[in-house]
């Protein structure tokens, strides 16, 4: 398991159809490190979202951590964070709201 942490900017809709067109409820958590400029991605899922929506939506502006596991394709080279268990921040992780 790996610790994501950084300022919460927002919480992106990104739903998207199967095949037999049904769609599937899924959101990207967008973090900013500290220091650097590549945003982290966090995907949460239909149930995580269901515990998690609101609170990363109040937390917005605030530094906040994560539990994720890191996915990767060599074949297709990419990777992407996704979000462990409830998907809610991580207690005593906190800090504070960002200036």
């Amino acid at each position: 398991m790996i610790t994501i942490t950084g300022e919460v900017r927002k919480l992106i809709n990104a739903d998207y159809r199967t095949k037999s067109d049904k769609t599937v409820r899924q959101s990207v958590l967008i973090l900013e490190p500290e220091n650097g400029r590549q945003n982290y991605e966090v995907y949460l899922n239909a149930d995580q979202l269901k515990e998690a929506e609101t609170t990363w939506t109040e937390l917005r502006g605030s530094v906040q951590s994560i539990e994720v596991s890191l996915y990767v394709s060599h074949e297709h080279n990419f990777h992407k964070f996704n979000a462990v268990g409830t998907a809610k921040p991580l207690q005593g992780m906190t800090h504070g709201t960002a200036n």
